[in-house]
């Protein structure tokens, strides 16, 4: 599989930790918005609980307001999502 086929989330998070410390709460929260959570969200390599465990942790860097935004319009429905799924499997 070539890179560009891969969810490389991961690899964009990893370069944002190292550099974290030269640039802006806004910066990194625009940087993860567009480059970490919407693949973060679609890798099915992982379980639903830790994209959330690692979804709270990215967005603990993010200023109050965009937090509030980001959980809203990615990780409710995200949630949202996963639990209808469960429910509707199970009958």
């Amino acid at each position: 599989m070539s890179v560009s086929q891969r969810n490389t989330w991961h690899y964009s998070h990893e370069w944002m930790l190292g550099y974290r410390k030269y640039l802006s709460r806004e910066v990194i929260a625009s940087f993860d918005r567009g480059n970490v959570i919407n693949g973060l969200l679609d890798d099915h390599s992982m379980n639903k609980l830790k994209k959330i465990w690692i979804l709270r942790r990215i967005l603990s860097d993010f200023p109050d307001q965009e937090r509030k935004s980001e959980w809203k319009e990615h990780i409710f429905p995200f949630i949202i999502a996963q639990l209808k799924g469960r429910f509707h499997d199970e009958k």
